[in-house]
């Protein structure tokens, strides 16, 4: 950076022509410079080169803004389109910063229409080539905050991830004419004074749209298929966008959508086992303990079923001091009655987590639900005798039931003594 502030400084003074060298020498040298572009050190200086010329003329006259840019940016998108390599496209991003940084996009046009014009090609192989223009753009969004104006993005992959989220971070603002207008507008609000980050109609209507086509992709993919699919790919596109937004300030924007919108979802992206990527990027913790104890008992698929408790353990587990005494005892309420699951690996499941939740509850929990689940399953064995057969007679209708409900009270007992091994 002490490069480029020399060289702006420096090409201040031959604007001014109290130089012996023109910009027709600059030109010269910077041809000399770069060479070929086989080596990232040609780049870095060419990089710093161009960030000068382009970042300095911008408070010149238009005429020798035009006539420093015709040429610079050519140069520099020449670059961007089949220059770009892991070893030098810090130094190109650099560069970007350098002419974009705090400056208002519209006097950036032949550089910023030229990176929101891009488009993924799906045929090309050239992952690093695809990538790095959307890092790019990702960085001039982030550089002009909610001046850019590109209101229909195009989703892909992993960068267009984080840039997604970018786009919509950058899109709230507060602006106040004077501080009268700012006080009388928080006034009215809250003792935080306005809420912040609270999402729009437009990007509600936008993450429901998202997950709407996720679930339709998700019955059109053959279960079991190996390669990447439209659910897949999307999925994680999606995944990254909403890490990078809950690793970030305005996260509270997503809250609204974790019970309704997002929760199965996540659950069957957990269930993929052909992506072990997916499943990774979808086990993000949900702090919704209803919709969570809802899934665990309504949902069709036993795979389903045993991932909330995955969930669940999570939750208790790493909140149990702050979630309220009554959640607490919806959590083991809900294990307990997962004992009676008529798939054998959810019943196993549940005793493991009830075990668990047992040992690391509060005194005052752990007692009262220690108590109330013994007679709770002693009961059940009393109420469920196993039927004699006896010869020449048919077995029982309900013995199946039977066989599951005395088996739910086993684990139950089990699971308590293995409490305190």
């Amino acid at each position: 950076m002490a490069s480029v502030m020399l060289l702006m400084h420096t090409f201040d003074l031959l604007y001014d022509g109290l130089t012996a060298a023109t910009l027709e020498d600059v030109k010269e040298e910077v041809t000399r410079v770069f060479e070929d572009g086989s080596d990232k050190h040609q780049h870095r200086a060419t990089a710093e080169i161009m960030g000068a010329l382009l970042a300095g003329v911008m408070d010149e006259p238009l005429e020798l803004r035009d006539k420093i840019w015709g040429y610079a940016v050519p140069i520099m998108q020449g670059v961007f389109a089949d220059g770009l390599t892991p070893e030098n496209i810090a130094y190109w991003m650099t560069c970007l910063h350098l002419i974009t940084n705090s400056k208002d996009p519209r006097r950036l046009r032949e550089v910023v229409d030229r990176l929101a014009a891009f488009r993924l090609d799906m045929t090309s192989n050239a992952a690093f080539k695809e990538s790095s223009k959307i890092q790019l753009l990702e960085f001039a969004i982030a550089d002009a905050g909610w001046h850019f104006r590109l209101e229909k993005p195009i989703s892909v992959r992993e960068a267009m991830g984080r840039t997604l989220a970018t786009i919509f971070r950058t899109r709230y603002y507060e602006s106040f004419k004077d501080v009268s207008a700012l006080l009388a507008a928080n006034k009215p609000e809250s003792t935080i004074v306005i809420e912040p980050f609270v999402p729009t109609d437009e990007f509600a209507a936008t993450i429901t749209g998202v997950f709407t086509q996720l679930a339709k992709w998700r019955t059109e993919r053959t279960p079991g298929q190996q390669t990447p699919s439209s659910y897949t790919s999307g999925s994680k596109t999606v995944m990254l966008w909403l890490d990078t937004t809950l690793c970030s300030y305005e996260c509270t924007s997503l809250l609204p959508f974790f019970a309704d919108t997002f929760m199965e979802e996540l659950l069957h992206m957990m269930d993929v086992k052909e992506d072990p990527e997916l499943q990774r990027l979808a086990s993000t913790d949900a702090a919704f303990i209803d919709a969570l104890i809802c899934i665990g008992r309504s949902s069709t698929s036993w795979h389903q079923r045993l991932r909330t408790l995955i969930n669940m353990q999570v939750l208790y587990f790493r909140r149990i001091f702050l979630i309220a005494p009554a959640q607490q005892s919806a959590l083991v309420e809900a294990v307990s009655a997962m004992l009676q699951d008529t798939q054998l690996e959810v019943r196993m499941g549940a005793a493991t987590t009830l075990a668990g939740m047992i040992r690391c509850s509060p005194l005052a929990l752990r007692t009262s639900a220690i108590t109330a689940l013994i007679k709770e399953f002693s009961d059940l064995l009393d109420a469920n005798p196993m039927p004699r057969k006896r010869p020449g007679t048919d077995t029982p209708v309900d013995h199946a039931k039977q066989v599951l409900r005395r088996h739910a009270a086993v684990l139950g007992l089990g699971a308590l003594v293995q409490a305190f091994p």
